[in-house]
């Protein structure tokens, strides 16, 4: 029979629809609670993010959930695909379901706050049987089917679709201008205009200081500029997209990501790459690095003189305009770290040293609480949460569960050890509430630039991490 004349859809109140306690997601369960929890258990703070999408944007019309008769008499129906999405409507409609959990806090504040917003009915398919919706349900979930099944983006789609929304991408910027350049491999070429090119890895490159001041650009804007000879820069990224593509240099030894992961090995990358291309010379102007290069003003300066990077004196902000954080939450810490992009330091430099401090805690904070690390008590069974006991259980975590190395750990060790560096425990305190101290504005663009890897390594593994303890 074909599966047109096996289903039926029909709009179905949430409370007639049940977990599946045989949701291959988990293992087997006795109960509707015990299928909920292991849900809540498995996904972890992936059903709070779930949760303000639906509340946000809705329930996604192209993918609605399959159901079977419950069988019970009382019109319930049993979802066999989307069992994420009813623990998330579920706990949204009654936060207390979720009781006892890390997750239960956030649900109470969704549900106060989006209470007109949540759905209270699904769109539903009814299918005659579990067995008859494994046809779908595997093109949904499992591999290996050869393209029958759904087939996740890759990070270069991924790009494709940002940019189509407006979104910066540079690093599909120079991927475009390469395959601009009329002497590109054919095969290479026919690769690229696919899905598979591994673009992060680029991106790694791309948004690396250090690289950006020895090949010759900068980002401005969320565009690639330089004020170097065209054919130098095409000759260079070529090299660096054909590698990337390849997963070997030019000489045939195989390249892994680890070459640009750092700073260090980066430099390394570079050394062996770039004295095979042409010398540095200025171009007639600045231009964009893109698939139709165009000319541009590197902005505060005339393209002649412009140095492509300022230095760490010249900047501005705290933060350097193009570092990024995407993992974090909508909310006051994003908030927080926009407006550390944009203050001046030096004319707000009270302002700075104080959002700063507060940056710092809440990262540790959400840090701790993602992770659920166990802070030491007191002798009177009080939690001891002061600042340097955080910080310290923090760094402890990331270098036993190999976040960062003990070398890229070390800048931070250093700091917190200096009773006058600014990431100092005390000294962070004293900007806050002493009278008598006024932070330097070159000092606080050092210790953000001692604590950037420190800060971005840690967001990942917030916005990434999985409940281990489940």
């Amino acid at each position: 029979m074909h599966y047109s004349e096996m289903h039926t859809r029909q709009t179905i109140s949430i409370g007639n629809l049940k977990l599946d306690t045989s949701n291959y997601r988990i293992v087997k369960q006795d109960s509707q609670k015990e299928a909920r929890d292991a849900i809540i258990a498995e996904q972890g703070r992936k059903l709070i993010t779930l949760a303000n999408d639906i509340v946000s944007n809705g329930l996604n019309p192209s993918d609605l959930p399959l159901v079977v008769d419950a069988g019970d008499g009382q019109q319930n129906f049993i979802v066999i695909e989307g069992n994420r999405r009813l623990t998330a409507l579920q706990l949204l409609l009654t936060p207390d379901l979720a009781d006892g959990t890390p997750i239960h806090a956030a649900f109470k504040k969704l549900n106060k706050a989006y209470s007109d917003a949540i759905p209270k009915v699904l769109e539903c398919i009814i299918l005659p049987s579990k067995k008859a919706g494994m046809v779908w349900i595997n093109r949904k979930h499992a591999s290996g089917l050869e393209g029958a099944g759904t087939e996740p983006w890759t990070s270069m789609s991924k790009a494709r679709a940002d940019v189509e929304q407006g979104i910066a991408r540079p690093e599909l910027d120079a991927v475009n201008f390469v395959m601009t350049q009329p002497k590109l491999d054919a095969k290479l070429r026919l690769f690229l205009e696919g899905s598979k090119f591994n673009i992060t890895t680029l991106q790694r490159i791309i948004e690396a200081k250090d690289a950006q001041k020895e090949i010759g650009f900068c980002l401005q804007d969320g565009k690639l500029v330089s004020d170097q000879d065209k054919d130098r820069i095409a000759s260079i990224f070529t090299e660096i997209v054909t590698t990337i593509a390849r997963s070997e240099h030019a000489n045939g030894e195989k390249f892994t990501e680890r070459e640009v992961d750092t700073d260090e090995h980066r430099a390394v990358f570079l050394d062996k790459l770039l004295p095979k291309h042409p010398k540095r010379k200025k171009s007639d102007s600045a231009w964009t690095i893109s698939a139709k290069p165009a000319k541009t003003i590197i902005k505060g300066k005339s393209a002649k003189t412009t140095k492509t990077t300022p230095t760490t004196e010249e900047q501005v902000n705290l933060i350097p305009k193009s570092f990024k954080l995407d993992q974090l939450p909508a909310g006051k810490v994003n908030d927080i770290f926009v407006e550390l992009k944009e203050l001046d330091v030096t004319k707000r430099r009270h302002a700075v040293s104080v959002l700063f401090r507060v940056f710092f805690e809440l990262t540790l904070d959400a840090y701790i609480k993602r992770h659920n690390i166990q802070l030491p008590v007191d002798k009177n069974g009080h939690v001891k949460d002061s600042l340097p006991v955080r910080l310290d259980a923090v760094t402890k975590h990331a270098q036993a569960s190999k976040l960062l190395s003990e070398k890229e750990l070390k800048p931070i060790h250093v700091a917190i050890s200096d009773k006058n560096s600014f990431l100092a425990p005390d000294t962070l305190n004293s900007y806050v509430h002493s009278a008598w101290m006024n932070p330097d504005p070159l000092r606080l663009k050092l210790s953000w630039l001692e604590c950037q890897l420190f800060m971005e390594r840690l967001w990942v593994s917030v916005n990434t991490a999985i409940f281990d303890k489940f």
